[in-house]
């Protein structure tokens, strides 16, 4: 199964710690863990940007928001267990707990800074189910920045797509400079320039500092999809050369039978599609600008244990 969401933690981690000791809040993702039977691929699913499991972010934002609601007790750093409150929850057997559930007690609703409802003393336990915020927030900040990335790589891909095929080669070598191939750009470049035309290879560029490993290199900007038959030109071309490794940088896409072609050759050609290019274009900042940086802090609990 894939990581639950920071609310579908909730019943889970009330569960894992019903025996009603103090434990670890590292010792509890091991038990959640065991508890759902989440498999090695599962546990080291990470989030993109910070590279922390998603099991540690959810379940700890869940852990958090039932310490909020007093359903579970904060004992020392990383440290808890359940409440009195927390057990008579779960001796209840809501169908749900959720955000909603939570929202029924006025403690909980001081931790998020609302005011508290006025309701009756005796909270009913049956959850909301509906509830929308499924989200920890470190998903909502990890969809938002996917969303972006998403969106600007195809404003990337739009702008690519008009201009010269001349240019299109120039940035081909910019990123592939950037990337750590062929020494400087301008080397690059001057290696790039007039080659069109020799069996479909635009250029080449050294792998190496004194040219004993060569890359050759197509640039493709085209609307229509690449297929086979241009693969076939450029492994001929990489043959005349004695050449055995290449890239095909195209605006648009392989036909699979190109894809599958390049699976059965000898050779290392590495193909590019214009939805990847645009997001190494992003990854090693060509074309883009940076205009606001966020930064994540959390409490560093190595401080607190020195003071």
């Amino acid at each position: 199964m894939a990581v639950p969401n920071w609310q579908d933690f909730l019943r889970p981690v009330l569960q894992v710690l019903a025996d009603g000791q103090e434990h670890k809040r590292a010792d509890v993702y091991d038990m959640l863990a065991n508890h759902l039977h989440l498999t090695e691929e599962d546990k080291n699913e990470v989030f993109p940007q910070s590279g922390v499991p998603k099991l540690h972010k959810r379940s700890r934002w869940a852990m958090e928001n039932l310490i909020g609601a007093g359903l579970l007790e904060k004992t020392g750093p990383a440290r808890m267990r359940i409440s009195s409150r927390g057990t008579e929850l779960l001796k209840t057997n809501p169908p749900h707990i959720d955000e909603g559930l939570l929202k029924q007690y006025p403690e909980y609703m001081v931790y998020l800074g609302k005011p508290a409802k006025n309701g009756p003393s005796q909270i009913e336990i049956q959850g909301q189910g509906g509830d929308k915020t499924t989200q920890s927030p470190d998903d909502m900040m990890e969809s938002g920045y996917q969303a972006l990335k998403q969106k600007l790589a195809q404003d990337l891909l739009e702008r690519v797509m008009n201009i010269s095929p001349a240019s299109f080669e120039n940035l081909v070598v910019a990123l592939l400079v950037k990337m750590g191939y062929g020494g400087s750009e301008e080397q690059v470049r001057a290696q790039i320039t007039g080659r069109s035309g020799d069996g479909g290879i635009d250029g080449l560029i050294n792998q190496d500092r004194l040219g004993l490993d060569v890359i050759y290199v197509q640039a493709k900007r085209w609307q229509g999809a690449v297929g086979e038959p241009v693969l076939r030109d450029f492994v001929g071309a990489l043959e005349r050369h004695r050449a055995a490794k290449g890239v095909i940088a195209t605006t648009s896409h392989f036909l699979p039978s190109a894809i599958e072609y390049n699976k059965q050759i000898g050779k290392k050609i590495k193909l590019i599609n214009g939805k990847q290019f645009a997001e190494l274009m992003i990854e090693y900042g060509i074309g883009v600008a940076t205009v606001a940086t966020y930064s994540i802090k959390r409490v560093d609990l190595d401080y607190f244990e020195e003071a």
